[in-house]
């Protein structure tokens, strides 16, 4: 009669052989317990519950806020003091500047997170990826490999490291095209040039050769010869402001150079 084999009995060498350690990753990943959504808004209760902004906040207090337990929220803790949106202090963590400002927009802006881009695009993260994006567009499986390989991260932690996709894109400095992860468009910040009424306060001194404008309505342009209007912009890019500005925005700020130089030149007789 056959011998059954004893439940307790060992391995075979062969099932050993496909036994593996799990090892820990060289970086922070945020935590898998809790969903990338769930994340953001535990985002924003650490900013609320901080009244005023700068106070410290204890994991309960944010607890009370979300409804849920103070284990589940500390799960999320270690990723976000890691890169800054969290600080570490007595009595619990301060959201950081850039925590706040995403709760304040969420009451008026389409994409508030966008408010976290300066911290995930200095995050190691984002520094890993953002350069070769910037180059080239990846698939989401290469951007993956450049994100374990920065990490360390073995594939059981492929879901961790799809949350930093995740949290690029929300940041607004990456962004999907179908099967590839690419450079989020740059948005840009438009600044107009000084007036000669602003240089002079600046300077102190009387600005030469300027002809006072009718009913005392100081201008930034003056009429030419032809009876045109010299006008320009001066337009700096700020990297700060990539994530900022929607191109809805964009639209509103011409629209109000036209109204602006509608409104001066019928004040001045242009025209």
């Amino acid at each position: 009669m056959a011998t059954l084999p004893s439940p307790n009995a060992s391995t075979t060498h062969d099932e050993q052989a496909t036994v593996r350690p799990k090892i820990r990753p060289t970086k922070t990943l945020p935590t898998d317990r809790i969903t990338f959504a769930k994340q953001l808004e535990l985002l924003k209760a650490w900013a609320a519950a901080s009244s005023p902004p700068g106070t410290a906040v204890s994991n309960g207090a944010v607890a009370d806020f979300m409804k849920l337990n103070s284990s589940t929220i500390s799960l999320a803790n270690p990723f976000f003091a890691s890169i800054g949106l969290l600080i570490k202090s007595e009595g619990g963590y301060i959201p950081s500047p850039e925590v706040v400002a995403y709760h304040r927009a969420a009451e008026y802006s389409d994409n508030p997170s966008h408010k976290l881009a300066p911290l995930m695009r200095d995050s190691w993260f984002g520094m890993a990826l953002l350069p070769k994006l910037s180059f080239r567009p990846l698939s989401e499986n290469e951007a993956l490999a450049v994100l374990h390989d920065t990490a360390t991260a073995s594939n059981d932690y492929r879901p961790q490291i799809k949350m930093l996709l995740e949290y690029l894109i929300a940041g607004g400095v990456a962004q999907r095209d179908g099967d590839f992860i690419k450079s989020a468009k740059p948005v840009f910040e438009f600044k107009t040039s000084d007036s000669p009424s602003t240089e002079q306060s600046r300077s102190g001194a009387e600005p030469e050769n300027l002809t006072p404008a009718k009913q005392n309505v100081a201008t930034a342009y003056a009429a030419t010869p032809e009876g045109g209007i010299s006008f320009h912009i001066n337009v700096q890019v700020s990297m700060d402001q990539f994530a900022t500005w929607q191109p809805e925005r964009i639209t509103a700020f011409f629209g109000g150079v036209a109204q602006m130089l509608a409104a001066k030149a019928k004040i001045e007789g242009v025209g």
